[in-house]
C-alpha cells in the first residue's frame, strides 16, 4: 500500500499484527540536506579542515569511495551480501593515508555532522505515541552505521525510547535489498510474515521486497518531502555560486517547515522562530565578527532588549567559537535612567528630548527630568502658568516650557539633580567594569537612535577614564539632529548612513523587534544607594498602568522568545556542516524579513493582535500593535493620515481587513517614501 502521509499509518494497520518495522532515513528522521552523499562530502571536508588527513575534502571522498567499494566487494566474496562497517572502512582510510588516528576520531566526526543535520519527519511522534500502545515496534535499516550509531541518532531526535529493537545491515552483514535482513528478522523475532508491516521510503527495498516475502509494506511517498528533497538538491548545486544563491540554499535548509502538519503550531513560538528569529541570530552574529576584527574587550548589552541579545551571544559563543569570545555584561539602563543624570546644561537637545513623543505632558517632562512634585516646582509651574497636566501638543504649551527651562532656579534644581544621578549611576557602571581607557568597548541593542549612548557620552566622555565606546545596533536611524552623522554609531543590518531600501523597511516597524526581545523585569527608571551595599541597586518600574499590561503578556513573550532560541540551536547545528559568514546572510535575511512583515501571515496577525508595546521614557502609554480597520477606515483620508500612521505594524491591519491587493498598494507607497528618504539622505551628506 501506498501513503502520501505518515499520519494515516494507525489508520491501515490489520488486525493480526504483532509487530511494526520502520525504516530509519528518510521515514522517521530526515536529513536537512540531499542526496546522503552530501553528507559524507561535509563529514569529508570537515575531516580537511580540521587537518586530520592532509588531503582536500574532495580527494577523501574519492579515497573513501574507493574502499567502500573494495570493502562491499569483499563482503559479497565471502558469501554475505555487500555490506560493511564503517569502523572497517575508516580504518582502512588510515592505513591508506599513514595518519595517527583512531577510527573513532573520525567516527565521532561523521556522527557530529549526521546529528547537526537529522530532524524527525514532522508528525512521526504522534504516530509512535499511538502504535507504541498496541504493537511491538522496531527499526529496520540498511547502513553501514554501528549500532551505537544508531541509537546516538535517535537519542539526539528524541526517538529512541519508542524502540524495542534495532536491526542494522552492518552488524548482521545482510540487507533489506535482498530480502535476507527480513528473514532474519522473522526467525529472531519468532513470527510469521503476515504477522508483522513494513514502512519505509524506498520502493524496491522498503516495499516490494518485503511482499515478495509475504510481509504486508505501506511506501511512505509524502509529496512534500519530495518537493522539499528536490529542491534542497537543486539549491546545493546552486550554492556554489555564492551570494543569494548560497543564502538560499542555507535558509532552505534551516527553515523546513510542512505546512499540513505544523497549522497547529504555537503562534508564538512561530513569530519568534520564522520572522524576528533569524534577524536577530544574524546580527548578533555580525557583531561577534566585528568583536573578531576590532579586538573588542568589553561588551554591554542593553536592556531589555539586549536580555535575548546576551543569550544569544553567549550561546553562539559557546556553540561555534569554543567559548573564547570576551566576556559580556547586561546593563539595566533605559532612556529614562540616563536622561536626566546627562543634564549639564539646558540646552535645546534636553528641550527636544524633554518634549518628543506622544500623549506628553508637563509631568511626563518633569519625570523625565527626575523632579518629583514639591512646593518649589508648583510655585515655578504657577509662575509660568503651567498646570502637572497640560498636554505638550501645541505651540502655546511648548513655548510655556521653553521659557520654563531658561529659569535660574529650575536650571538649578535640575543641575543639581542631575550631578546626584550621575555620581550614583557612575556607580553603577563601575561595578559592571565600564570604566578603562584602554578597553575597545561595545554598547549592544536593537536600536535606533542611540539615546542611551549618547547620554552616556555626555556624562562620561570627558573623565579620564572613559573607554573607546561604539554602540552597534540592529538598526541605526538618523537622530534629532539631523546635522550630526554619528560614526560611533554602527547599525549591522540598517544603517542610516548607507541605506538601501530593504534596509530601511526594518525601521517602519520597531516595535517588532523591541516587545520580542525584551527582558521580563521592567524598565529600568533609576539607582539607588543602600547603607548595606557598596554599589548601587536598581529600581525597576513597578506599579503602573504599562507595566501591568506588559505582565499580562509576559507568557506569550516567553513563547516568542522560545521560538527565538529555536532557531538559534538550529543556526549553530548547521553552521557546523555548511559555515556560512554572516554577511552572506545579511541581505537575504533582511529581504525575507521584510516579506513576513509587508505580507503577513494569519498565524503571526493572530498572535500579534492581542500585545501592547510599552513608553518607557518618564510615561505610561501603552499601544496596540495592531490596530482596528475596517474597510470604510481605508476610504476615509482622516483615518489615513492620522489613526493608520500611529498603528505599529500597519500591514497587519490593511490585512485584517481582506481587501485584495491592499498590502501590494501599501508596499509600493512605503517604497516610494524609502526611495525619498534616501535620496534627501544623500542630498544631505553632499
Amino acid at each position: 500500500m501506498i501513503l502520501d502521509s505518515i499520519q494515516k499509518i494507525p489508520l491501515k494497520i490489520p488486525e493480526n499484527i504483532k509487530i511494526i518495522s520502520f525504516d530509519l532515513f528518510d521515514t522517521l528522521v530526515m536529513r536537512k540536506t540531499d542526496p546522503p552523499e552530501e553528507t559524507i562530502k561535509r563529514t569529508c571536508e570537515k575531516i580537511s579542515r580540521m587537518g586530520l588527513i592532509h588531503l582536500s575534502g574532495k580527494k577523501i571522498f574519492e579515497l573513501r569511495q574507493k574502499i567502500e567499494k573494495k570493502l562491499r566487494q569483499k563482503s559479497l566474496n565471502s558469501g554475505f551480501d555487500s555490506e560493511i562497517s564503517i569502523e572497517d572502512m575508516y580504518l582502512e582510510m588510515i592505513k591508506k593515508t599513514a595518519t595517527n588516528l583512531s577510527a573513532k576520531q573520525l567516527l565521532d566526526i561523521e556522527l557530529s555532522v549526521e546529528l547537526n543535520l537529522l530532524f524527525t519527519n514532522p508528525g512521526i511522534k504522534t504516530v509512535l505515541e499511538q502504535l507504541k500502545e498496541e504493537y511491538r515496534l522496531i527499526i529496520t535499516s540498511d547502513t553501514y552505521y554501528p549500532l551505537w550509531m544508531l541509537r546516538c541518532c535517535l537519542e539526539e531526535v528524541g526517538l529512541f525510547d519508542y524502540f524495542d529493537k534495532i536491526y542494522c545491515s552492518s552488524d548482521i552483514k545482510l540487507n533489506k535489498g535482498s530480502g535476507n535482513l527480513f528473514k532474519c528478522i522473522l526467525e529472531y523475532e519468532n513470527v510469521s510474515s503476515d504477522q508483522i508491516v513494513h514502512l519505509g521510503d524506498n520502493a524496491l527495498s522498503d516495499y516490494n521486497v518485503p511482499r515478495n516475502l509475504g510481509i504486508q509494506s505501506f511506501l511512505i511517498l509524502d509529496p512534500w518531502n519530495l518537493k522539499r528533497r528536490a529542491r534542497t538538491r537543486l539549491l546545493n548545486r546552486y550554492e556554489r555560486r555564492e551570494g543569494m544563491w548560497q543564502a538560499c540554499s542555507f535558509f532552505n535548509k534551516l527553515t523546513i517547515k510542512n505546512p499540513h502538519l505544523d497549522e497547529d503550531a504555537d503562534k508564538f513560538v512561530s513569530w519568534g522562530k520564522e520572522v524576528v528569529g533569524p534577524l536577530l541570530v544574524v546580527f548578533v552574529h555580525l557583531f561577534i565578527k566585528q568583536v573578531l576584527h576590532k579586538n573588542i574587550s568589553q561588551i554591554h548589552f542593553l536592556a531589555r532588549d539586549g536580555f535575548v541579545l546576551k543569550k544569544i551571544y553567549n550561546t553562539l559563543s559557546n556553540g561555534l567559537y569554543q567559548g573564547t569570545l570576551p566576556h559580556s555584561h547586561y546593563l539595566c539602563v533605559s532612556r529614562q535612567s540616563t536622561f536626566a543624570p546627562s543634564i549639564r546644561k539646558l540646552d535645546d537637545r534636553i528641550y527636544r528630548h524633554s518634549i518628543s513623543g506622544i500623549n506628553i505632558t508637563t509631568r511626563s517632562v518633569l519625570n523625565r527630568l527626575k523632579l518629583n512634585d514639591c512646593d518649589l516646582i508648583t510655585q515655578l509651574l504657577d509662575k509660568y502658568n503651567l498646570s502637572y497636566d497640560d498636554p505638550i501638543d501645541n505651540d502655546t504649551t511648548r513655548q510655556k516650557i521653553k521659557i520654563l527651562f531658561k529659569d535660574n532656579d529650575f536650571q538649578t534644581i535640575v543641575l543639581e539633580n542631575a550631578k546626584e544621578l550621575r555620581i550614583v549611576f557612575r556607580q553603577y557602571l563601575e561595578k559592571h567594569s565600564f570604566f578603562n581607557k584602554n578597553n575597545n568597548t561595545a554598547l549592544v541593542d536593537v536600536g535606533w537612535i542611540g539615546t542611551i549612548q549618547d547620554n552616556i557620552e555626555a556624562m562620561f566622555s570627558d573623565t579620564p577614564d572613559y573607554p573607546e565606546l561604539i554602540g552597534y545596533y540592529l538598526g541605526s536611524s538618523q537622530s534629532i539632529d539631523k546635522d550630526k552623522i554619528d560614526y560611533k554609531k554602527i547599525g549591522l543590518l540598517y544603517d542610516y548612513k548607507m541605506a538601501v531600501p530593504e534596509q530601511v523597511a526594518i525601521s517602519f516597524f520597531r516595535e517588532a523587534l523591541e516587545f520580542s526581545t525584551r527582558a521580563l523585569h521592567g524598565t529600568t527608571t533609576g539607582y539607588r544607594m543602600n547603607e548595606w551595599e557598596d554599589y548601587p541597586t536598581v529600581i525597576f518600574k513597578k506599579a503602573s498602568i504599562d507595566r501591568q499590561n506588559e505582565k499580562d503578556i509576559n507568557t506569550d513573550i516567553i513563547k516568542i522568545q522560545k521560538g527565538i532560541y529555536a532557531f538559534l540551536s538550529d543556526y549553530i547545528k548547521l553552521q557546523k556542516v555548511y559555515p556560512i559568514e554572516p554577511e552572506q546572510l545579511k541581505t537575504y535575511v533582511i529581504s525575507r524579513y521584510d516579506n513576513y512583515l509587508s505580507f503577513p501571515r494569519q498565524r503571526h496577525i493572530s498572535a500579534i493582535s492581542g500585545l501592547i508595546n510599552a513608553e518607557d521614557f518618564g510615561g505610561d502609554e501603552v499601544r496596540e500593535i495592531i490596530g482596528q480597520c475596517s474597510i470604510t477606515d481605508v476610504f476615509n483620508p482622516r483615518w489615513l493620515f492620522a489613526d493608520f500612521l500611529d498603528i505599529p505594524w500597519r500591514e497587519a491591519s490593511l490585512a485584517k481587513t481582506k481587501i485584495p491587493f491592499l498590502n501590494i498598494l501599501y508596499f509600493t507607497f512605503k517604497r516610494i517614501i524609502i526611495w525619498n528618504r534616501l535620496g534627501k539622505s544623500v542630498k544631505d551628506e553632499r
